[in-house]
């Protein structure tokens, strides 16, 4: 964390942070901020304390509320990617690897890789699973940990990334970048994208869907609230 911070204040002196951990600007101040980073310096920390690959470092920037510029790095995979709007989405799999376009796909036949959390599995994501299969649809559930879910479906290796548990600004705002770069969207159950730098004290996200693969009304598919 404090390399990120001080490497980022020394880049861009002018620009506020915000870091999961160190101390949060009360609203009153950050309502004035236009553009500023968000870092997660370690996302997936479970993952990380149990030895598995599945963390990732998340920096993000954000201008008046949504992200325009995101990176998720896999210190274990050592694979990177990043998104720039108005630039693309690209991926590099190896340290000093040349980078590669990548791009969200299109839904073309019947068959669904929808991908959750670990722990993500709930009431909300199976009632969500059992109306796709009431349409004829078939599921595969996979899971993961960690931003790395936003880089499956910008890459179009997932079809949809659900969400339905607690998350705060930090976890999504890196990979949102990324997938929305790519063709993607990330958007809460009423159908908006997710937004940034809320008065709410613990930046907490609300619940949402992480698409990569259009041709499909996803919303159709949510549980009654």
């Amino acid at each position: 964390n404090e390399i990120i911070v001080s490497s980022l204040a020394n880049l861009t002196p002018e620009i506020p942070i915000i870091s999961e951990e160190s101390d949060i600007a009360d609203y009153s101040v950050r309502s004035h901020w236009q553009l500023y980073w968000l870092i997660d310096p370690l996302d997936g920390t479970r993952s990380f304390v149990q030895g598995t690959d599945e963390f990732t470092v998340n920096i993000a920037l954000i201008e008046s509320h949504y992200p325009i510029l995101g990176v998720v790095h896999s210190p274990v995979e050592k694979s990177t990617y990043w998104g720039a709007v108005g630039v693309g989405a690209y991926r590099s799999l190896a340290e000093f690897d040349e980078p590669t376009s990548i791009n969200a796909g299109q839904l073309n036949n019947s068959y669904i890789r929808m991908l959750i959390s670990r722990s993500g599995m709930n009431d909300g994501v199976e009632a969500f699973k059992r109306n796709l299969e009431a349409d004829s649809f078939t599921c595969e559930v996979l899971r993961s940990s960690s931003s790395i879910k936003f880089c499956r479906a910008a890459e179009g290796t997932v079809d949809v990334f659900l969400r339905f548990g607690t998350t705060s600004e930090w976890d999504t705002a890196a990979g949102q970048c990324v997938l929305e770069c790519a063709g993607g969207s990330v958007i809460d159950l009423d159908n908006n994208r997710l937004k940034y730098n809320k008065a709410d004290t613990k930046l907490r996200n609300p619940k949402f869907l992480a698409i990569g693969s259009g041709g499909l009304d996803w919303q159709r598919y949510l549980p009654e609230k």
